[in-house]
C-alpha cells in the first residue's frame, strides 16, 4: 500500500487540487448569489448576470478548460482521437474561452460599479434600515443594516442610492482595491493560458523552437509572479476564499505546465524515433 501511495502520490495530490478547484465553483455560488440579493433588490436582468456572478462563471469556465488540458496533454496523448472527438474538445474550449473573457468583463463591471458610490456625510445610519439598506463588509459581502450594527457607522461614509447600500471610507478603499486586483487577476491568467496553448498548438505542428521556449518560460515567470503577488494581497486583506483559490489555480498549472512539458518531450523523442527508423 505504501509503495503504491508514494508512486501515485503527484496524481492524487493533483486530482485532490482539481477537486477543491471544482468545489470553489459553489463556494463563490453562495457568495455572489447572497450577494446579488442586495445588490440587485428589484431582480437580476439577464445582462446583468455576468456582473452578479462574474467569479462564479469564471471559475466553473477554467475548470473545464483545466480538465481539456489534462485530457489533450496528459490522458489523451498517447490515444489517437477521432476528427469528431477533436472537434468537440476545440467547440467546449472554445465557449470555454468566450465565458473567461465574458467573466472578465463581469470583473470591469463590478469595478467601474463601485463608482456608483458618493461620499457623504451622515450623522447615523439608523436612519437608513427602514429604507432597506445594507453595509458592505467586503467584495460580494454585505450584512443588513440593523439596530445592532447601524451605530458603527457615521461621519464621513459613502452611499450608494441605487442599490441601496453603505460603506465605511476603510472598508470601501479596500474593496475598490480588491476589485481592481480582480480585473488584473483575470488579464493575466488569460495571457498565461494564451501562452499554454500557442505552447501546445506550435507543439502539435514541430514548430517549437528554442528561441521562443525561452521567451515562452520567462513571460509565464512573471505572469506567475504577478499572480503570486495577487494571491499574496488576497492573504493580506484577509479574503480568505479568493486567495485559496488562487493558490489552487497556481498549483493546478504547475501541474498542467509539467503535462505540457513531458508531453512537448515525448513528442520530440517519438519524431526522433520515427526519423531514425
Amino acid at each position: 500500500m505504501k509503495i503504491w501511495l508514494a508512486r501515485h502520490f503527484f496524481a492524487i495530490f493533483k486530482y485532490f487540487v482539481y477537486l477543491a478547484l471544482a468545489a470553489d465553483v459553489g463556494f463563490f455560488f453562495v457568495e455572489e448569489w447572497l450577494a446579488a440579493q442586495h445588490v440587485f433588490q428589484d431582480g437580476l436582468p439577464w445582462l446583468q448576470v455576468i456582473q452578479g456572478f462574474a467569479a462564479t462563471i469564471d471559475t466553473a469556465a477554467w475548470v473545464v478548460l483545466l480538465l481539456m488540458f489534462e485530457l489533450e496533454t496528459y490522458q489523451l496523448s498517447e490515444i489517437r482521437v477521432s476528427a469528431s472527438v477533436t472537434s468537440s474538445f476545440m467547440a467546449v474550449r472554445t465557449l470555454c474561452y468566450g465565458l473567461i473573457v465574458y467573466a472578465l468583463y463581469g470583473y470591469v463591471l463590478k469595478a467601474f460599479a463601485l463608482g456608483e458610490y458618493q461620499l457623504v456625510m451622515i450623522s447615523t445610519s439608523c436612519d437608513y434600515i427602514v429604507q432597506g439598506y445594507s453595509m458592505l463588509r467586503a467584495v460580494d459581502e454585505y450584512d443588513v443594516l440593523t439596530t445592532d450594527n447601524c451605530l458603527n457607522l457615521a461621519g464621513l461614509v459613502y452611499l450608494n442610492e441605487a442599490i441601496r447600500a453603505l460603506a465605511s471610507p476603510t472598508i470601501f478603499e479596500g474593496v475598490v482595491n480588491l476589485a481592481r486586483i480582480d480585473v488584473v487577476n483575470a488579464i493575466s491568467w488569460i495571457l498565461v493560458v494564451i501562452m499554454l496553448e500557442l505552447d501546445v498548438w506550435l507543439g502539435v505542428r514541430g514548430r517549437l523552437v528554442k528561441h521562443y521556449e525561452w521567451i515562452s518560460w520567462r513571460l509565464k515567470m512573471v505572469l506567475y509572479f504577478v499572480l503570486l503577488v495577487v494571491a499574496g494581497y488576497w492573504g493580506w486583506a484577509g479574503d480568505f476564499l479568493d486567495f485559496w483559490d488562487a493558490f489552487l489555480w497556481i498549483l493546478a498549472f504547475v501541474f498542467i505546465e509539467r503535462s505540457v512539458f513531458v508531453w512537448e518531450k515525448d513528442k520530440a523523442r517519438n519524431s526522433a524515433q520515427g526519423v531514425q527508423a
